[in-house]
């Protein structure tokens, strides 16, 4: 069997009933108790624990992804041993980003990560997209209407026929089917521009939301941060959306503000970001890394970390080499410039931003550029080895505050940057991408660096239960997944009924 109507077409569901005979097209090719009937699904839940769906896998060679994907999982087990964890990627499986930027997420879900049902186009082919022709362009095109269409009719409630989804996509819509829970992993990806482009965009990433609730399944934000939305419909897509959560869970206390405003009534309470509670790796290794490229011992170490930012790229660049310069001017220190994200794409990969300052500062010899791929565990215990960060990657900031290092942090892409720095007390050290000036950075830089050893003692009485609360599952999902697991759950008999 298919699993539940909303899954499989009948009477009103995604996929047309007329295809039950290719049943065995929609089973996973791997773990084939996915299959096993509803009526044994009781007994599998308490032999097994709960099966939750971990929606929006990102890519992990953004570090800061690929902790928060990692903690929640530990989140997860720590307090569901016998869980089932399942990650939804963002990309589609037969994306070459979806085979080859998931390689740490499968080292915690094994084969139990999933393609999107409705993923970002283009798709990727192999790993440089190169240049694409208008036939490919049209290409792109099609594919992205016949995605919104597919999903607008999921919303709608109008039965969409199984050949329409790809096998691995009716794969993904039946693990769907059978979790007890979908967690949204953190992130700050919740927000609008005013651009067509960017309405699509932030529906593709709401519709995980919409699929779960037209499963009648509980689904949870877990450490966003939302908004801005500028524009009143995206405000009210995301409202319409959001307002059936089971619980939201920001960041910040600035989004928490912002969702009364757009009339959510979902209950909304404030976590520390998952990241703070990412175990740091072994010193040994962050000191080998740091003897690889040539980074003299002894010395004080001042972190940088830079991002691609085309709207304002020369004035951003050329704030961050004052910044610098003006350290080096001052201080004893070396620079060390690291990656944060090697991606996906290209501009997603800091390290061309990374070498573009590295060549334009002229004190070359105390400043170094780190260009390898490196975990985010390790990075984060190179970070603990600055005396002083800059910060442009938000988690690169909360790695190196985790390990009470000073950061200066500009921020871009909402409130996460000033809503997190707000409540660790550190407003004073954040400057927004938009209004940045050469003068203005550095005179920031050589402000905290003369002021880091106080800096470090007010991190020394902040982060310690920062940590601790990062590290301890919210109690609201807790009891979530424990009445969902409940042989006797609504939810279930809704499901049950449905699939018969």
């Amino acid at each position: 069997m298919l699993g539940p109507s909303w899954a499989t077409g009948r009477k009103g569901g995604l996929l047309s009933g007329e295809n039950r005979r290719n049943d065995a097209a929609c089973r996973p090719a791997r773990g084939s108790h996915l299959a096993c009937p509803d009526d044994c699904r009781g007994a599998r839940m308490q032999s097994r624990g709960p099966e939750i769906l971990v929606a929006h896998g990102w890519s992990d060679r953004n570090s800061g992804d690929a902790a928060i994907v990692r903690c929640l999982a530990d989140r997860l087990v720590d307090r569901f041993p016998s869980a089932r964890l399942w990650l939804m990627s963002e990309f589609s499986a037969s994306d070459w980003r979806f085979r080859h930027d998931h390689s740490d997420s499968r080292d915690i879900f094994g084969d139990r990560v999933l393609g999107s049902v409705f993923p970002i186009v283009p798709i990727q082919r192999g790993p440089h997209p190169g240049n694409r022709s208008w036939r490919d362009r049209w290409t792109d095109a099609a594919l992205a209407a016949f995605c919104l269409v597919r999903s607008l009719c999921v919303a709608l409630g109008i039965p969409v026929p199984s050949w329409l989804w790809s096998a691995r996509e009716r794969e993904t819509l039946l693990v769907l089917s059978r979790v007890d829970l979908v967690v949204s992993k953190g992130g700050g990806f919740l927000f609008g521009e005013r651009s067509l482009r960017s309405t699509l965009r932030l529906w593709r990433v709401l519709f995980p939301f919409v699929l779960a609730r037209r499963g009648r399944i509980p689904f949870v934000l877990y450490g966003q941060s939302i908004g801005p939305f500028a524009t009143r419909f995206q405000a009210w897509l995301a409202r319409k959306v959001l307002d059936h959560a089971a619980l939201i869970l920001v960041r910040e206390s600035l989004s928490a503000e912002l969702l009364p405003r757009l009339r959510v009534r979902a209950p909304v309470a404030v976590v520390p970001d998952l990241a703070f509670g990412l175990p740091s790796g072994p010193p040994a290794v962050a000191d080998r890394l740091l003897r690889k490229y040539g980074v003299p011992r002894g010395r004080p170490l001042v972190g940088v970390t830079v991002r691609q930012w085309p709207s304002a790229r020369e004035v951003y660049l050329a704030s961050l080499r004052a910044a610098i310069e003006r350290l080096l001017e001052t201080t004893p220190v070396h620079v060390v410039i690291w990656p944060h994200c090697t991606g996906p794409g290209e501009f997603e990969d800091d390290r061309r931003a990374s070498r573009a300052l590295g060549q334009s500062l002229p004190h070359c010899r105390r400043v170094t550029v780190v260009e390898g791929e490196i975990p985010a565990q390790v990075l984060k215990a190179c970070y603990a080895r600055m005396d002083m960060m800059i910060a442009t990657r938000f988690h690169s900031a909360i790695f190196a505050l985790s390990e009470l290092v000073p950061t200066l942090v500009i921020g871009y892409w909402g409130p996460k940057a000033e809503g997190i720095m707000r409540e660790l007390g550190l407003r004073q050290w954040v400057h927004r991408i938009e209004t940045l000036s050469p003068p203005q950075l550095a005179a920031a830089s050589v402000s905290l660096w003369e002021q880091r050893h106080r800096v470090r003692e007010h991190l020394s009485d902040r982060i310690p239960a920062v940590i601790d609360r990062a590290r301890e599952l919210h109690p609201q999902v807790g009891f979530l997944l424990e009445r969902a697991t409940r042989p006797d759950s609504t939810r279930q008999t809704v499901l049950r009924s449905q699939a018969r």
